[in-house]
């Protein structure tokens, strides 16, 4: 047997959950949980964590808060119609960038917070914003 990559040993994780998760294949968490592997896998658009990194340690993700621009766009929220990991695929081409959307929107601490025909408020234009966040990490971190 050769030595075990990253991408594999997510995939056996995944299978591993899956012989274990039998009668809770449309559970919310059995979704969520494949689909941070297959993001982990295809298409982590932006390694929040990575900027975490001391050394051996990781820190702590701080709060943080995405200022107001004029360019921002605004959507319609409906639980039934989107979720904020396909509202930023429609506006980023990226649906890794959902947790820019909730950042901006500073009233919800997850995306079940948001409410039905709430205006959320979507971050715009992505390298803008993304140059921000990555300023406020590194300086969170540096700092403490």
């Amino acid at each position: 047997m050769g030595q075990l990559q990253q991408g594999h040993l997510y995939l056996l994780i995944t299978e591993v959950c899956i012989a274990n998760i039998t009668s809770y294949t449309n559970s919310f968490i059995f979704k969520f949980f494949i689909l941070i592997i297959y993001n982990k896998n295809n298409y982590m658009g932006f390694d929040f964590y990575s900027l975490l990194k001391d050394n051996d340690k990781l820190k702590d993700m701080p709060t943080v808060q995405i200022k107001k621009r004029t360019s921002d766009k605004s959507v319609t929220y409906n639980k039934q119609r989107n979720r904020l990991d396909n509202i930023a695929g429609n506006v980023y081409n990226d649906e890794t960038y959902w947790r820019l959307i909730l950042w901006a929107n500073e009233n919800y601490f997850m995306e079940f917070d948001i409410p039905d025909n709430a205006v959320i408020r979507v971050p715009y234009p992505l390298q803008d914003v993304l140059n921000e966040v990555q300023t406020k990490i590194v300086s969170d971190r540096d700092r403490g």
